[in-house]
């Protein structure tokens, strides 16, 4: 009977790590209903990622530079505030540690940002993208992406993903100023 049960909790507890740290790079996308944008998706543990950045026109969304081609191959820059409408039904902002655990999942942290940087099924194809100050001023295409998690720090301040090109410390987690803009890419629950 002991034999048995340890069996059974080793199928368990292998069925639960499998479901933990999965990720499946197939063809997946989703299409936004509102504007029918399409978008790359891939699942990681028990979550949906958008692969590409999100790109859906809102107030308080920017093109880098306000250039639409910009927009076309980086996807918006978003306020905070914004972030959190901007994300289809269904879909929201990751939290930090979410985003903490998909940095992880992708292993040693001295080859995480080349990894991040790489295309589907090696990698979370994550663009140098830049970012908007909250002065309307554009900085760090081809330089740095930023992306906005779910965690506020206070009234004035939100926690951010940074991933640097360059530099000793290539992830980062900062917070700063909601009226700044960057980069979202949406999660949902896997089903």
């Amino acid at each position: 009977m002991r034999i048995i049960l340890s069996f059974f909790y080793l199928i368990i507890f292998t069925a639960f790590l499998s479901g933990c740290a999965s990720y499946k790079s197939s063809d997946s996308s989703f299409t936004d209903p509102r504007d029918g944008h399409v978008y790359a998706t891939v699942k990681v543990g028990n979550l949906i990622w958008m692969l590409d950045n999100l790109n859906y026109d809102a107030t308080g969304s920017y093109c880098y530079d306000d250039k639409m081609i910009n927009c076309n191959k980086f996807g918006k820059l978003y306020t905070w505030e914004t972030a959190f409408d901007a994300c289809p039904p269904g879909w929201r902002l990751p939290s930090e540690s979410e985003m903490r655990r998909l940095v992880e999942f992708f292993g040693n942290p001295t080859t995480i940002a080349d990894i991040l940087t790489k295309t589907p099924p090696e990698g979370f194809n994550i663009p140098f993208s830049g970012s908007r100050y909250f002065s309307g001023e554009y900085a760090g295409i081809g330089e740095y992406f930023v992306m906005w998690t779910s965690n506020e720090v206070d009234s004035e301040k939100a926690t951010c993903f940074s991933l640097d090109q360059e530099g000793k410390e290539r992830i980062t987690w900062p917070d700063y100023l909601k009226t700044a803009g960057f980069s979202v890419r949406c999660v949902r629950k896997a089903y």
